[in-house]
């Protein structure tokens, strides 16, 4: 207990619990004095203080042991309708796979963000209208799917004739085999020929002439072609 000695004021300093910040009780003689419960009323903010660090703390751990969102980026890769095994596929996070099982690919386990998916090492005769794409995972647990289609060059070409004893032989059978197939017969000057071909290994047979009138060496000749070559 303090006594002010000019105030003539009775200070007590009490815990008290009433929820006032302070009250003054009269005394006799004129003196008051105040009661403070200035401590009950720290102490009581402490405690809230308190309480929402031990709320707080848990979210705070919850919220760093919650692991990224990831997902899946897969697709085909084709030509001309048709699946292309192997095929490098590529992310543009470093991750590399090759195409299987039909042309298929499958990147798993990616965390959301924005990728570039590219193919490299597919068909030579084959193009693209673009060997690279975009992705982007956002959801937990979603398939991003980008497919790449293209389609094979078809410019080579195989022309030749047919002649017996210098002589050009019409409406031979000629037949096409190999990379692709097709069948034709020589013309009024023993000539024929086979556009739009990839380019590959082809074996070219001819039939249907007078074998009593004509013998050839080989009945079959074989070529390789090149995009573009004839």
């Amino acid at each position: 207990m303090l006594l002010a000695s000019r105030s003539l004021l009775l200070v007590e300093w009490r815990l008290d619990t009433s929820g006032y910040v302070g009250h003054a009780v009269r005394r006799p003689k004129g003196m008051r004095t105040f009661l403070f419960n200035g401590i009950a009323y720290l102490m009581n903010r402490l405690k809230l203080l308190a309480l929402a660090a031990l709320l707080v703390l848990p979210l705070a751990a919850c919220e760093e042991d919650t692991p990224p969102a990831t997902g899946t980026i897969s697709g085909t890769v084709s030509v001309e309708g048709s699946g292309v095994d192997g095929v490098t596929v590529t992310l543009s996070n470093g991750a590399s796979t090759t195409t299987a099982s039909g042309g298929t690919y499958s990147f798993a386990n990616v965390e959301a963000g924005n990728y570039s998916v590219e193919i490299s090492n597919a068909p030579a005769d084959a193009t693209f209208g673009s060997t690279s794409k975009s992705a982007v995972v956002s959801n937990s647990g979603g398939t991003v799917t980008v497919d790449f289609s293209g389609s094979y060059i078809r410019t080579s070409a195989i022309v030749g004739s047919v002649n017996g004893a210098g002589t050009p032989l019409a409406g031979v059978s000629v037949s096409l085999s190999g990379q692709s197939s097709a069948s034709t017969t020589t013309d009024a000057g023993g000539q024929f020929s086979f556009s739009g071909l990839r380019a590959g290994n082809y074996t070219v047979a001819i039939s249907g002439f007078d074998a009593q009138a004509y013998t050839f060496a080989n009945a079959s000749q074989s070529a390789s072609l090149a995009a573009g070559e004839t």
